[in-house]
């Protein structure tokens, strides 16, 4: 259920991860990964994906994963089934990219699980979710 939740996650969020090349969606998979496990040592860093736009995908997807718990539509998961469903995710990238180097990994995905996720609402995220999305007040500045 998780590895479902986790592609209607990024399928739902077309603005994020809509065009992202097979080779981003890795970076920005394992650079959330990596953060994850280092906020779980209890240590509040982001680890970089290699541009911003990269970071702020992989902040989001981070967080939302954390906060996975306040998401009513998502599975009961460890931590470990998440840093498995990632690597996993990860892996079929790769296989993907290797047998069908012309369609993009997540345009697969959607393909295959339309009949599943057809039906199904989008994921209403919890308020903070939406916070990486705005910048702080003060750094907005009219033109």
């Amino acid at each position: 259920m998780l590895l479902l939740f986790t592609h209607h996650l990024m399928l739902s969020a077309p603005a994020r991860f809509g065009r992202l090349s097979d080779t981003e969606l890795q970076a920005v998979i394992g650079t959330a990964l990596k953060t994850m496990e280092t906020r779980a040592k209890g240590i509040i860093y982001s680890h970089t994906a290699g541009t911003p736009h990269l970071d702020k995908v992989a902040d989001w997807l981070a967080q939302v994963l954390t906060e996975r718990r306040s998401i009513h539509a998502a599975p009961e998961a460890s931590d470990s089934d998440v840093r498995t469903v990632l690597e996993a995710m990860s892996q079929a990238i790769r296989d993907h990219a290797a047998s069908e180097p012309h369609a993009g990994y997540l345009e697969t995905a959607e393909q295959v699980l339309q009949s599943s996720l057809g039906g199904v609402a989008a994921i209403e995220l919890p308020d903070s979710s939406g916070t990486l999305d705005e910048p702080p007040p003060g750094l907005i500045v009219s033109p």
